[in-house]
């Protein structure tokens, strides 16, 4: 449940939100977390088929990089959680924090 939450500076009111919004908004974040996730990891998954087919190891670079999109997605949902303004969550932008690789 939300609550109102007023920001002061210099004993002047300058920003008002209610934190609902802003929880709803970092649960829409993640879920595009997630989906872009889910759309990386995609074009890999045949290489982890075709392994697991012929009974090999798949590739340990593909392994890797399978690894850091879920490590880098699971970083961007506990960063998304813990803002505290909607000012924090439209800044941000997790798919800068992906290995170039990628």
């Amino acid at each position: 449940m939300g609550y109102r939450r007023e920001v002061y500076k210099d004993g002047k009111l300058i920003h008002v939100e209610d934190t609902r919004i802003l929880e709803e908004e970092q649960q829409k974040r993640i879920v595009d977390v997630k989906e872009k996730a889910a759309e990386l990891l995609a074009k890999t998954d045949w290489h982890i088929i075709r392994a697991h087919e012929r009974n090999e190891c798949p590739d340990t670079e593909v392994v890797a990089k399978r690894q850091a999109i879920r490590d880098a997605s699971n970083e961007a949902e506990t960063k998304i959680l813990g803002f505290t303004d909607l000012i924090q969550l439209d800044q941000y932008n997790w798919l800068m924090e992906l290995p170039h690789n990628i």
